[in-house]
């Protein structure tokens, strides 16, 4: 029982090595994960900064870029580095090795999120360490609450990785996958109050967008961010999100192929 625990541990392990360094040598996930982040923050910033956030908000408009570009890097990660990349492997045939090795696909499903959590720690300390560094009005953080934010941050990639990995399941096509990765991301983008608030909107639309899982996600780690929730207010979300996680995953790897025909 040990060492098939030691065995199961190790191949996950390797598993996550494996794919972080594969993204972390791609010079196009690099740009969408690091540069293009960074990049959209000074350009917004420059445009729209200098004051106080959008109404509802009591943090500065800095602080409310950090958030929503924080939560579509996820978005993206999930879109494009997981399920993109996990669909393209498939139909080149790229899976057929793991498939010939005594290895679960939970275990590598668990192997290849890991892989993207270390991807999206390494971004999120950067992004909120450095900016926190160089502007004077966004909000410093101790490590606790670093650790904190961390967390809720963590249950909600989980999830939303737990969904791509479902996707990734039904799509045989390479260009297929692209195309719907961006009809998912566009509108979550420009309609979750990530950088344009939806205020902006007639009022019926903004109130139904209010009512939608991302806005509310972002809304409370805004809250969250900014002082004004406690962590252990938003637990219950933190334990929703990691179960709804550990069933996607489960769900996944229990109608996913190696391989698909044509």
């Amino acid at each position: 029982m040990k060492y098939n625990i030691i065995k199961y541990l190790r191949s996950v392990i390797s598993i996550a090595f494996m794919e972080t360094k594969v993204s972390l040598r791609t010079p196009i996930a690099l740009f969408w994960t690091f540069i293009y982040p960074f990049a959209l923050f000074v350009i917004l910033n420059i445009i729209f900064g200098g004051g106080r956030a959008p109404s509802g908000y009591q943090i500065s408009y800095s602080d409310y870029l950090i958030t929503g570009i924080i939560v579509m890097t996820i978005l993206s990660v999930s879109l494009f580095s997981l399920l993109a990349v996990l669909v393209e492997q498939r139909s080149s045939g790229g899976l057929l090795l793991y498939a010939s090795m005594p290895l679960t696909k939970t275990s590598f499903f668990i192997g290849l999120i890991i892989s993207r959590f270390i991807v999206l720690i390494i971004f999120c300390f950067l992004f909120i360490v450095s900016l926190s560094f160089f502007i004077a009005e966004t909000i410093d953080h101790s490590v606790v609450q670093l650790l904190q934010i961390g967390v809720f941050l963590g249950a909600g990639a989980f999830a939303v990785f737990g969904i791509s990995l479902n996707i990734a399941s039904l799509i045989k096509k390479t260009a297929t996958v692209h195309a719907l990765a961006n009809i998912i991301n566009l509108p979550i983008i420009f309609l979750s109050d990530l950088f344009l608030p939806v205020d902006l909107f007639p009022e019926p639309f903004a109130n139904f967008l209010k009512q939608l899982p991302p806005y509310l996600y972002v809304n409370y780690f805004r809250g969250f961010y900014g002082g004004d929730i406690t962590f252990v207010s938003i637990l219950p979300m933190v334990f929703a999100l990691i179960f709804a996680g550990l069933f996607l995953v489960w769900f996944a790897s229990w109608h996913f192929k190696w391989w698909v025909s044509n």
